[in-house]
């Protein structure tokens, strides 16, 4: 599917949390529907990020279907754990807030 454009709503429901809202235009060969997700990213003291409450779906029954095949794959990232520190390797977070609104902040200490 091509994406054709995304509306995109973040927000900070509580200090180090994002709750994320999305939808997005797609077409396939003839097809074309919104897809809207939502999910919520939580980091917890250790520095690791988890999603939670991943959601897809879909008004149009072609694509309400192609996401119902993805069902596995899409709970599978509920289960990932990326822990942040190992993503820049040399640093070292000690403490991270994120915050999401009209902008999203993320304010980190490092050591």
């Amino acid at each position: 599917a091509v994406i054709r454009s995304v509306d995109l709503t973040v927000t900070s429901p509580r200090p180090n949390t994002l709750s994320v809202n999305m939808a997005a235009q797609a077409k396939k060969s003839l097809f074309s529907a919104v897809i809207m997700a939502t999910a919520t990213l939580t980091i917890d003291r250790a520095m690791v990020a988890t999603i939670s409450g991943l959601t897809l779906h879909s008004p149009n029954p072609v694509f309400s279907a192609a996401l119902r095949l993805m069902s596995a794959k899409v709970s599978a990232l509920e289960a990932l754990r990326l822990p942040l520190n190992t993503l820049l390797p040399g640093l070292h977070a000690k403490d991270l807030q994120v915050t999401g609104g009209q902008t999203l902040t993320v304010d980190a200490v490092f050591g």
